[in-house]
């Protein structure tokens, strides 16, 4: 009886060899505090050389939607060309319990672009075509009867048609402002030809202080 609480050998042995499976000879299943330390100073120096672009401080976005007004050019300062327009953006999502792709909401942005970008939106971009915009986010604020307002616009970098919902030419700038086609390529860009509406004289508050039935301004 007094035998049954003892461990043979076999038994012994056979636990020394499940024990040495599970945590082999050169692993330690329980390491020392200088062990950790040493792994968490390699992890720290692999995190520290770690390649690739870093997060910017800036909002930066990206919006599809159709041009709501002809762009119009507004007074350059200091000689630099500048351009803004109206963006309508309507999110799409699909109802399942119609099975049927559903339009939301109705977002109106400004765009607003310089120097070449905004003299080739010029040319390029007319009311209700259809446009990919990336630029930053930022906040327009003026003055007007006294009181101070707000609103969100697109700084633009790169705007381009959206050829999702249509086909388009590209017409490749020279270095000394033309273009390599000639004036049919110029058209076949612009889409009919006609001159897009030209505001040399609006200022920041002027435009600042116009509103459209969103309530938010708009460049006309």
């Amino acid at each position: 009886m007094h035998s049954r609480y003892h461990r043979s050998d076999d038994d012994r042995n056979h636990r020394r060899l499940a024990t040495s499976s599970v945590f082999p000879s050169s692993v330690d299943p329980a390491p020392s505090a200088e062990r950790s330390k040493r792994l968490c100073r390699g992890l720290r120096t692999r995190r520290g050389k770690q390649k690739g672009p870093k997060m910017a401080q800036h909002s930066q976005i990206v919006i599809t939607g159709n041009v709501g007004k002809e762009p119009v050019r507004l007074g350059a300062q200091g000689g630099t060309p500048m351009c803004t327009f109206r963006l309508a953006s309507t999110r799409s999502f699909w109802n399942r319990r119609t099975g049927q792709w559903q339009e939301g909401n109705t977002t109106w942005i400004t765009v607003k672009a310089f120097r070449s970008l905004a003299m080739n939106i010029m040319q390029s971009v007319k009311k209700g075509d259809p446009v990919i915009v990336v630029g930053d986010l930022i906040t327009d604020v003026w003055e007007r009867d006294g009181a101070q307002r707000s609103s969100m616009a697109i700084e633009a970098s790169h705007v381009g048609h959206d050829l999702n919902r249509g086909a388009g030419a590209f017409v490749r700038k020279q270095h000394g402002g033309g273009s390599s086609g000639g004036g049919d390529a110029e058209r076949a860009i612009t889409g009919n030809g006609m001159d897009v509406g030209v505001n040399a004289d609006a200022t920041d508050e002027e435009f600042g202080a116009m509103e459209d039935e969103s309530g938010l301004p708009r460049p006309s």
